[in-house]
């Protein structure tokens, strides 16, 4: 996102063009300055 200009916080909508077919997303974090990350996973429940 940095390469678009983008800096600091910023959020992302994603939406399935496909009706009825659901999605998964994750949402990673990571940085340096402490060497660590986490990760959660999204799920579609009907």
């Amino acid at each position: 996102m940095a390469d678009n200009g983008i800096k600091g916080r910023a959020a992302v909508l994603v939406e399935s063009k496909s009706e009825g077919k659901p999605i998964m997303v994750e949402r990673s974090m990571y940085w340096n300055s402490r060497g660590a990350g986490t990760d959660t996973i999204g799920g579609y429940v009907d």
